[in-house]
């Protein structure tokens, strides 16, 4: 199977087209989730750092946010251990696990005007879920007598045309008669 991967994957890249990937059976697994619109964990988007996984953003009725994780905020620990330098597949796979089941997060929330320094560092203990991601978001604002309709569409997975639509069908009930699409 190693083979037969390297030489997929070798005929791919001398397509030399950056539209074309080759993705081995773990790696589609993963797109497959990615683009799922839902995983099981503690529900937050992170971007990686040397000190370890920085908060972006945490999602709606997820155990993070209930947590009080805030975006910004440095995970520098899971269970108890390092994961400083990690790869964020590598810290965000340490993070995510079976609904139901602990993970203990050590988190330091940056202080000082450029954020480079951390402050004291605190241990969380949540319970994993499965997390539906909000992929596209409505909201109706009145300007100059307008009644504008926008529509965030968050991430792009197998249901985010048929939620945009939603989203935009909701907004016309309420009357939208511009738009924005972010």
């Amino acid at each position: 199977s190693k083979l037969t991967s390297g030489s997929i994957n070798g005929m791919v890249r001398s397509l030399d087209d950056k539209f074309s990937h080759y993705f081995d059976p773990a790696q589609n697994k993963d797109f497959a989730q990615a683009i799922s619109g839902s995983f099981t964990g503690v529900g937050m988007a992170v971007n990686e750092d040397k000190r370890g996984l920085v908060v972006g953003v945490t999602y709606p009725d997820s155990p993070a946010r209930g947590a009080g994780l805030k975006a910004g905020d440095v995970i520098t620990k899971v269970d108890g251990k390092s994961i400083a330098g990690l790869s964020s597949d590598v810290a965000v796979a340490k993070v995510k696990g079976p609904a139901g089941t602990k993970v203990t997060l050590t988190v330091a929330t940056p202080v000082g005007k450029d954020s480079s320094k951390l402050g004291a560092e605190r241990n969380l203990v949540l319970t994993r879920k499965v997390i539906d991601i909000p992929v596209a978001q409505g909201k109706l604002f009145k300007e100059d007598g307008r009644k504008v309709g926008v529509v965030q569409l968050v991430s792009f997975t197998e249901t985010a045309g048929e939620l945009v639509i939603k989203q935009v069908d909701k907004l016309k009930k309420q009357g939208a008669d511009s738009w924005v699409l972010d």
